[in-house]
């Protein structure tokens, strides 16, 4: 046998020699830091687990609390009993407080007794808005005359509280289709006029961004009913309307009417916040309004001196 052979052998050997006690040590090791590791692993799992189990505690506690206002403060908003469950938002979210301070017998005598250019100044003034930017002659009332009839404007009410009533289960609960069929059969049942817009809305994969849209309705009917003559609670522009609790009898909706002397003065106020709005914010300034609120107003506004006839979903804001 060569010396090349027999040296071969011996360090080939010598490597298997040393490579069993490495393995070990390996072994060893790998053993030693399962053991540190496995309890902290179990211990991330069982988190895991207890962190599955309580979010969904917290959607069944939220949809029971939900379902205990629908329960408590079931209301009529239709004629004919129309069984719709509202609830009262103020209990639920805790919008930021206005920086405006009025109480409404102050609201009310402002909006009673002041002209429209009156007016924007005393609210200009109260939020500290600039006037320069103002030019009220862009703005055009034809005789000062709204363009839809009170009837129109409680339908337009009754659609978009359904919608909304819609969008807020359609946030808080998880059987979307379930959804969609109660409001559709209630849409059918009770007459109720949707927008196009509104009859595509009525499905279960409604997108965020409809939803979205949905969600400020309760602005514009804040405005339609104030001027049929229903105010529950006056809302500045820089807080948000809560849905209303008005029921009108049948005899009371044949005998609705458009205030136009109020409408007109909305319309002219809310062209003024709106136009400041996009003012000050092409600027890179900011104003103590909420612009979603003040725009879902002042399209409402617009809706109703439209003549065209077009979707309320298609009006356009325009400053």
């Amino acid at each position: 046998m060569s010396i090349g052979v027999i040296l071969t052998l011996f360090f080939t050997g010598l490597l298997v020699v040393l490579s069993i006690p490495t393995f070990f040590l390996v072994r060893w090791q790998r053993i030693r830091y399962a053991k540190i590791l496995c309890p902290e692993v179990k211990k991330l799992k069982q988190a895991n687990q207890v962190l599955k189990l309580a979010n969904e505690l917290v959607f069944q506690a939220t949809g029971m609390y939900y379902q205990n206002i629908y329960d408590i403060k079931s209301i009529l908003i239709m004629s004919n009993n129309f069984p719709i469950k509202l609830m009262d938002d103020s209990k639920v979210f805790k919008p930021q407080a206005s920086s405006v301070k009025m109480t409404q017998e102050e609201i009310a005598k402002l909006l009673k007794e002041k002209s429209a250019e009156e007016l924007i100044n005393i609210m200009f003034d109260k939020y500290n808005l600039p006037k320069d930017v103002l030019n009220l002659e862009d703005i055009r009332v034809d005789e000062g005359k709204p363009a839809k009839k009170a009837s129109e404007v409680y339908s337009r009410i009754r659609s978009m509280k359904v919608m909304a009533l819609f969008g807020f289960e359609m946030t808080r609960n998880r059987n979307k289709k379930a959804i969609c069929e109660k409001y559709k059969k209630m849409v059918q049942d009770y007459s109720v006029e949707l927008s196009e817009f509104e009859k595509e809305a009525l499905r279960p994969d409604v997108s965020e961004i409809e939803l979205m849209q949905i969600s400020w309705y309760i602005e514009a009917t804040y405005i339609f009913e104030m001027i049929l003559g229903y105010v529950e609670k006056y809302y500045l522009p820089s807080e948000p309307a809560d849905i209303s609790n008005w029921m009108p009898t049948k005899e009371e909706i044949a005998n609705l009417r458009i205030d136009e002397s109020l409408a007109e003065k909305l319309l002219k106020l809310y062209f003024a916040y709106a136009w400041t709005i996009h003012e000050q914010m092409f600027k890179g300034k900011s104003v103590n309004l909420i612009s979603d609120v003040v725009f879902e107003r002042y399209k409402a506004l617009l809706w109703i001196y439209d003549e065209e006839g077009s979707d309320y979903n298609d009006i356009e804001v325009d400053t």
